[in-house]
């Protein structure tokens, strides 16, 4: 704050925000955390902090009894007693509204027996089974993604760039890493150039060869390949494998599954 030049404003809009009259946030110097608080503390209680730290916070030791045996557990005792609900009927008539809702108003572009599958109550194979494992039996490895340990969450920030340049060369670039044995069958050398093709797209990288994979699975970091021309060049280093990651949402979540693309694997 200080050094954007909002400190004051800050302590201005704090003094606001928790209606501080006699005791308050003064400009032109900064507080600590315990400061801070003890500011909050005068201004409302009008008493000294050693009072907040003997008797202000106050916290009571929760048994295993009491914090996972308070519910529908406790009370089910047999037959005829209260039991927990596994079955999400509620998920049933969701499913009939929709149908209703599409059959009513002639809506085509709408998959229901994908619906219903998702709307299933409980968990069948077909969660298990996600279309690509049906669809693209010419594929023969799978495609799954993972986040380096020393790289952020986001590829469209001035972040990597600089851990690429503060941390070196292996941390500039992501590679295609393929099991040994798969490798070795291949003719694949750590270094070499391969091409990864999928029914999206096809993507270049270069190979790392490892055993901790398995022998059908190739695995490619993401968050490189940035490909905004606002960003150092740095930025570019590696493969961008979300070009060629199929759209694959979990039927149950929603969320998009990263681990269910099929792929094939050339020397490029």
């Amino acid at each position: 704050m200080k050094r954007l030049g909002l400190r004051d404003k800050y302590g201005e809009e704090c003094n606001k925000a928790w209606g501080l009259k006699e005791v308050t946030y003064k400009p032109g110097r900064d507080y600590t955390q315990r400061e801070g608080v003890e500011i909050l503390w005068a201004d409302k209680t009008k008493k000294e902090f050693s009072v907040a730290l003997e008797k202000g916070f106050v916290g009571s030791k929760k048994t295993a009894k009491s914090k996972y045996l308070g519910g529908a557990e406790d009370k089910f005792k047999g037959p005829g007693k209260a039991k927990m609900k596994f079955y999400a009927d509620q998920m049933i008539e969701t499913y009939y509204k929709v149908e209703d809702i599409v059959k009513k108003n002639g809506i085509t572009r709408i998959d229901l027996p994908k619906y219903k599958i998702a709307y299933s109550p409980l968990p069948t194979k077909d969660h298990a089974f996600p279309t690509p494992h049906r669809e693209a039996p010419d594929f023969p490895f799978y495609l799954i993604t993972h986040k380096r340990m020393y790289r952020n969450q986001s590829g469209f920030t001035g972040n990597n760039p600089i851990l690429n340049q503060a941390l070196g060369p292996d941390a500039a670039t992501n590679y295609v890493q393929i099991n040994k044995a798969t490798a070795d069958k291949m003719a694949i050398k750590d270094g070499d150039k391969v091409s990864i093709e999928t029914r999206v797209g096809k993507v270049k990288g270069t190979a790392q060869v490892v055993q901790g994979i398995r022998p059908d699975t190739l695995a490619v970091s993401y968050h490189y390949g940035t490909f905004s021309p606002g960003l150092a060049p740095d930025a570019r280093n590696g493969t961008w494998i979300n070009q060629v990651l199929e759209h694959h949402p979990d039927l149950i979540s929603g969320h998009n599954s990263f681990n269910d693309t099929k792929c094939k694997l050339t020397k490029a």
